[in-house]
C-alpha cells in the first residue's frame, strides 16, 4: 500500500475548506522528526487563515508509532530548546519521548504506522 495525503490546507483546490461541509476537526499525523514536527505548525496557520478548527494531532496514531515504530538514527540532533517547542503540539503524554527522540537524532516514521510505503509506484 502506498501513502499520499489525501487532503490538504492550502488556497488552492482540493482542499479541506472545500469539502462543502462543516469542518469539525482537522487531525494531523506524520513522521516523528524536526520536519515532520513543523509541518502541522504551519498547516495550523494555514487551517486558521481558512477558519478551519485548529490542527491536533492524530493521538492514537502517534501512540502506536511510539509502540511499534522503527527508530531511524542519523538525524540531525535538535537542541533541547527547539525540540520542546516542537513537541509542544503533541499531546503531552507523548512530548518527553519525542523529545528525546530529537535530542538523539533518531526518527520514527509515520509509514511503518499506516502499513504502507513511500516513493513512486512500481
Amino acid at each position: 500500500m502506498r501513502c499520499s495525503s489525501s487532503w490538504m490546507i492550502r488556497s488552492g483546490s482540493a482542499s479541506i475548506a472545500d469539502l462543502g461541509r462543516a469542518v469539525t476537526e482537522v487531525r494531523y499525523f506524520g513522521d516523528l522528526d524536526e520536519n515532520g514536527l513543523r509541518i502541522p505548525a504551519s498547516a495550523g496557520l494555514m487551517a486558521e487563515r481558512a477558519g478551519l478548527p485548529p490542527v491536533r494531532p492524530a493521538t492514537g496514531l502517534y501512540s502506536a508509532m511510539f509502540a511499534q515504530g522503527n527508530p531511524r538514527p542519523g538525524q540531525r540532533r535538535v537542541p533541547a530548546d527547539t525540540a520542546a517547542s516542537l513537541v509542544a503540539w503533541l499531546d503531552p503524554e507523548h512530548q518527553d519521548e519525542a523529545a528525546q527522540l530529537l535530542g538523539v537524532a533518531v526518527k520514527l516514521g509515520s509509514a511503518s504506522v499506516l502499513g504502507c510505503r513511500r516513493g513512486p509506484p512500481g
